[in-house]
């Protein structure tokens, strides 16, 4: 018995070695956020003035959001307003960035598929992550700026949406299309003749 199970072990190891991967990463980037946060945020136990000043991720995070989000407004000639947590569109909705807007759990699944997957050059991962990183920032921006514009809370109470849930769920579903275009094997083969 002990001899059959380890040896489906060892056929298995590589799908074993990925989903191990793939979830202590995820777990280490999502979680440690918030282990970072804590070092970030004053008046923490774990506050560090460094931290706060020169190593702050997730105020970079929201500051480009909200750049972005007031590009948005701009290009659509809308008189808006930014702070440090916020996007107000004048005679709309005020949006304010928390923690929850940033986006991390799903950079974290990002970086996570694109490290752990197997049989990948070191420049395809670079650009799996590089590039679903930037698309999804980029949604996330439009998010912002769409909610400052359109939300308001008959929509919410109308129709039971959170846009959290929303986003995540149009993320997971553009995350999974994009992980099978990419672990797809070429339909191209190399040979000494030229491509078939």
């Amino acid at each position: 018995m002990k001899a059959e199970l380890a040896s489906q072990l060892r056929l298995y190891k590589p799908q074993i070695k990925f989903l191990a991967l793939l979830v202590g990463i995820y777990w280490v980037l999502d979680y440690g956020t918030f282990f970072w946060i804590g070092l970030a945020a004053p008046g923490g136990k774990t506050y560090s003035a460094f931290v706060e000043k020169h190593l702050n991720y997730i105020a970079w995070l929201r500051s480009g959001l909200l750049y972005l989000s007031s590009v948005w407004a701009s290009l659509f000639q809308l008189e808006h307003t930014t702070t440090l947590y916020s996007l107000l569109l004048k005679n709309h909705t005020q949006v304010n960035v928390g923690y929850s807007c940033i986006g991390i759990g799903m950079y974290a699944l990002i970086i996570a598929v694109g490290i752990s997957f197997p049989d990948k050059s070191l420049k395809s991962r670079l650009a799996f992550i590089a590039g679903m990183l930037l698309f999804v920032y980029v949604l996330n921006s439009w998010r912002i700026f769409l909610i400052a514009r359109f939300w308001d809370d008959h929509v919410r109470f109308t129709f039971n949406l959170d846009h959290h849930d929303v986003f995540n769920y149009v993320c997971y579903v553009i995350i999974g299309i994009a992980f099978y275009a990419w672990q797809r094997p070429s339909a191209y083969v190399s040979t000494a003749h030229g491509t078939v």
